[in-house]
């Protein structure tokens, strides 16, 4: 439950309580504005905790995305605004996660068709999520769009190249390499080179082949020739 309260001191006796009571309502309003901002904020942040909870593997793979994404972003010599938002969006990208079933994000098997467009979900739901508070709006786009291809074979609106923000391909990046070198049930993780190797091979379909380039010589250490 939440209370937003205003208030209006009468100074002068000609003054109508008509225009007193419009004052303080007035006051009242916007109390309520930014209280329900800062509400929406604590629950994004109760969101990903109870993610992390649910899932401990998504909580370090979210950290580990978003310290990339920050390092990538240094690389880049961003601004310090779009750097912080970066590591923001890097920790938060699979927040939409949140909205898909237990079993499936802790599922020890190779998923099925059916069960591969429920997890893929999760960049919408992500976005309803993180765009219900303005100081997220931008994040949420990059969450939207983490999963687009350069090729404009993603999801979920198969845009393609420069229709992807520079952000959303940023991230994709940092989240397919740290995928790539975790382990999982069904499968060993790479080797940091093997994973560079693959970046390469996909650079150009999967993902921005100038942001692959940097991200594997500056970000990686890895020779791209």
């Amino acid at each position: 439950l939440s209370v937003s309260m205003g208030i209006a001191t009468k100074t002068d006796l000609a003054e109508k309580f008509e225009d007193l009571f419009r004052r303080a309502e007035d006051d009242m309003y916007r109390h309520k504005l930014s209280e329900s901002s800062s509400l929406r904020s604590s629950n994004i942040s109760l969101i990903m905790n109870t993610l992390y909870e649910k899932n401990n593997r998504e909580m370090l793979h979210s950290k580990r995305v978003g310290e990339l994404c920050e390092t990538f972003a240094h690389k880049l010599q961003l601004k310090s605004n779009e750097i912080n938002q970066l590591r923001l969006a890097g920790l938060m990208h699979d927040i939409g996660k949140i909205g898909i079933e237990e079993k499936l994000l802790n599922s020890s098997d190779v998923l099925t068709d059916e069960e591969r467009k429920e997890v893929e979900r999760h960049s919408e739901i992500g976005f309803r999520i993180l765009s219900s508070v303005s100081e997220f709006s931008e994040i949420a786009h990059c969450v939207l769009e983490h999963h687009e291809r350069w090729d404009g074979k993603g999801y979920p609106r198969g845009l393609a190249g420069e229709e992807i923000s520079r952000h959303a391909r940023i991230i994709a990046l940092a989240d397919s390499y740290d995928a790539m070198t975790s382990k999982r049930a069904y499968r060993d993780a790479l080797s940091n080179k093997q994973a560079a190797m693959e970046i390469k091979k996909n650079a150009g379909s999967q993902f921005d082949p100038a942001l692959a380039k940097v991200f594997v010589e500056e970000v990686l250490q890895k020779s791209w020739d």
